[in-house]
């Protein structure tokens, strides 16, 4: 699967992550340091682990990436929040996704 996410869309989502990191005490203020490792031991505690390495690069100060749909269903239960609001932070839908899909021939007429 190739999903383009605009580097906007991915520093949203880092911006997104590091503020829930931050209502999680995972960030100390004095140094600027977000507590990856202690994060990732977390997420193994709740039984969702994420890969540590992969945690450092979406919250990367300059060429963050976005997690899989996967990750965003780990995120999701760590946080106490739905799978698809992490996958909306992230850019991988929308909610027009939601939308009823119109015929293809219509779209060219518009």
């Amino acid at each position: 699967m190739n999903i383009e996410i605009t580097m906007e869309q991915r520093i949203a989502f880092r911006d997104w992550l590091r503020e829930r990191l931050k209502a999680l005490d995972f960030y100390v203020t004095r140094g600027d340091w977000y507590l990856i490792r202690e994060f990732h031991k977390f997420t193994v505690e709740k039984g969702h682990p994420i890969d540590e390495a992969s945690l450092g690069r979406y919250i990367n100060r300059d060429n963050p990436v976005v997690p899989t749909t996967v990750t965003c269903r780990d995120l999701g239960a760590i946080f106490g929040i739905p799978a698809i609001d992490v996958m909306k932070a992230a850019g991988l839908v929308y909610d027009s996704d939601w939308d009823e899909p119109r015929d293809i021939q219509q779209q060219g007429e518009e």
